[in-house]
């Protein structure tokens, strides 16, 4: 499966995040960031998201990963998706989600298999690390 992903942020955030993860991962295809910038407004994302569609191969899906529930790249994304199949948004975008998706969607046979695994990494990817400690029981280690 090569479900294709659309990274959107506000601000320039969402290059950097696919740069990120791609140095830890190696390259990625079907894969695209879009930024939201100030003087844009969702009609100016969905043009962009529509021009990024028309590169992808979107056979097996496309995920828009993006920064916020309710802002504007989600807005945007949210009108295309709602309209179809195997087309969804997940928030919350950071490092860990990224790469736990780029690395399980060529072995991963089904959508909805792979947005759960983007959610619960998203949220695997944030940790305090003495709490961490403190839930391992790996205090005296240190």
């Amino acid at each position: 499966m090569n479900t294709a992903i659309i990274i959107a942020t506000h601000g320039a955030a969402a290059q950097p995040l696919l740069d990120t993860t791609q140095m830890i991962v190696g390259h990625q295809e079907n894969v695209c960031a879009i930024s939201f910038f100030p003087g844009e407004n969702v009609d100016s994302l969905v043009t962009k998201f529509e021009q990024a569609v028309q590169q992808m191969d979107l056979r097996d899906g496309l995920m828009f990963l993006v920064d916020i529930y309710a802002g504007s790249p989600f807005n945007a994304a949210s009108l295309l998706a709602i309209k179809k199949e195997n087309w969804d948004v997940v928030t919350g975008v950071n490092v860990p989600m990224l790469v736990n998706v780029f690395l399980e969607r060529e072995g991963t046979e089904d959508f909805d298999q792979l947005i759960e695994i983007s959610k619960d990494m998203a949220r695997e990817g944030v940790k305090s690390l003495k709490q961490s400690l403190k839930n391992n029981n790996a205090e005296e280690e240190l």
